[in-house]
Formats: C-alpha cells, structure tokens, sequence
C-alpha cells in the first residue's frame, strides 16, 4: 500500500543516509517498551529484515488489488524485494558472530536472481572465513551458481589454498568438485592424494 511503500523508502533512506537503519515500530511486532525487544531491533540486520517483511506485506496485499498500473508497481516492488534481500544477506556476512554469518550464507536460498556481489561474498567466506560451519554452508550455498566460471575457479582454489587446513571442508569440496566433473580440478586431486602432510581421510578421498 502508499502507507507501506512510504514506510520502507522512509526506512532505506535512512539506512543510507546515516550508515545503519532507523528503527521503525512496525504494526504488530513488539513495543520498545519492552527492552530485550528494543535491543534487539536496534540491530541493523534485524532492521533490514524489517523492511523486507514491509515490502513483502505489501507485495501480498497488492496481488488481491485491481489490476492496471500496478503491475508496473508490483513489479518495483519486487525487485526492491531481492533488493533488500540481498543486502541483509551481505550485512549478516560481515557480522563477528559466525552464527550470524552462517544465518547470511543460509539468506542466500531467498534471491532467486543474486548479483555477482552476492557469489563473490560467499567464495570470500569460503576462501578466509575462519569458522568450518559456514565454510562448509558456503560450499553448500554456491553450487546452485557452479555453471559460473568464477564459482569452478574459486572451489578448486579453495581446496589447493594453503589456508584451507579443515578435513572436513576439504572433503566437501572433493566431493563437490568430483560431482561437478570439474577437469581442473584433477591435477590437484593427485597431489593430495599423494601428499603425507595430508590428513589421511583427506588422501584416501581424493584418491
């Protein structure tokens, strides 16, 4: 509705105005009398996971709405959408908590059309995040992109990094680049298999 449209421009203008996104009482969600919630909607993730829900509130409602010039608008509103969507996504992957990260790699599932911003980031996460899990959700998260050059490049680079020490992510990424038939990928394949400073499981595996 104009209301909620009003609400969220508000909201994002905000956002990038001031660096982090005002805080909103948004019908229905708690008072800020209550600290624990205020507290929590101070944090700017959960703001922007806010306005997303304001664009998705309105998007629902328009589809029961005459048709006409509001396609054009739903349309806007979609894309504002996978917008704000994407953004959450990347705010929660620079978050210290690893399992706010792991939460941004698993925001990743919404967008149904991510820029490359978004499968940079992940690779990123991949490639240095010091966390297993969300390396190991990372893995996960980019193989719907893996018809993506940069996507086959990043998972070999990953599994040949000196920095990747985890057995485990470095069984994921074997077993996802043996599913992938990736050619690359084999050259490095022998040379685990072959190397002693390897953790066995890891050898036997690429084996």
């Amino acid at each position: 509705s104009p209301f909620l449209r009003r609400r969220f421009d508000a909201m994002l203008d905000g956002w990038r105005a001031q660096g982090s996104p005002v805080n909103p009482q948004l019908p229905g969600l708690p008072s800020r009398s209550s600290p624990k919630a205020s507290e929590g909607w101070r944090h700017p993730v959960w703001q922007l996971a806010a306005a997303a829900l304001c664009v998705a509130i309105g998007f629902a409602a328009g589809r029961s709405w005459p048709s006409g010039s509001s396609g054009t608008e739903l349309s806007g509103l979609r894309q504002e959408l996978r917008d704000t969507r994407q953004m959450v996504m990347l705010t929660l992957l620079q978050q210290q908590s690893a399992s706010e990260r792991l939460r941004g790699v698993t925001w990743s599932y919404q967008l149904d059309r991510p820029g490359a911003e978004v499968v940079n980031a992940l690779l990123d996460r991949l490639a240095y995040d010091p966390n297993v899990n969300v390396r190991l959700a990372s893995i996960d998260a980019l193989e719907p992109f893996v018809d993506d050059t940069r996507v086959r490049n990043g998972l070999v680079d990953a599994l040949a990094s000196d920095q990747q020490q985890s057995p485990l992510v470095q069984v994921a990424l074997i077993d996802t680049l043996v599913r992938l038939h990736e050619p690359r990928s084999l050259d490095l394949m022998h040379l685990l298999a072959k190397d002693a400073r390897v953790n066995d499981t890891v050898r036997r595996r690429a084996a």
